[in-house]
């Protein structure tokens, strides 16, 4: 098992209709390949992880991912092995913190007000993970 996290940025303006037909293929696809996650967005920046078989997520990020044209500057930020997957029921959890209250989560300023800036997380495991899973606390709340 495995994980990846990339950023990117939003080629143009991106609509929420656009950003749900993204979600709606990724689901459909990501089940069909055993991959989960979460994607979000941020002033047209994207953070998304995914976890899934090494080869499965990384041919995903390649093959599909990077030649996707409604984003441009894909930067793998962090890849690493795990035992366990961080969002096991989600095939793509999503959230578009634009359209959210800002989200305080202590330690994460200039990560909120710079963008999803790859510098941010690269190569702090446990910063990238801490955040992804505060969000995920924050979107199970928002659902109960």
């Amino acid at each position: 098992m495995h994980t990846l996290i990339y950023t990117s940025r939003a080629a143009s303006d991106i609509s929420q209709v656009s950003l749900m037909d993204i979600l709606t293929k990724s689901r459909a696809n990501n089940h069909s390949i055993q991959v989960t996650g979460m994607l979000l967005y941020y002033k047209q920046s994207f953070m998304q992880v995914l976890e899934g078989a090494k080869d499965v997520i990384f041919d995903l990020l390649d093959n599909r991912i990077v030649s996707d044209c409604r984003h441009t500057g894909v930067s793998l930020s962090i890849d690493y092995a795990i035992d366990t997957r961080l969002f096991p029921d989600w095939t793509m959890g999503f959230l578009n913190l634009d359209t959210r209250a800002p989200v305080k989560i202590e330690g994460f300023t200039d990560f909120f007000t710079e963008g999803f800036s790859p510098a941010v997380v690269l190569g702090d495991r446990s910063m990238a993970q801490s955040l992804l899973l505060s969000l995920k606390t924050d979107y199970e709340k928002d659902l109960s």
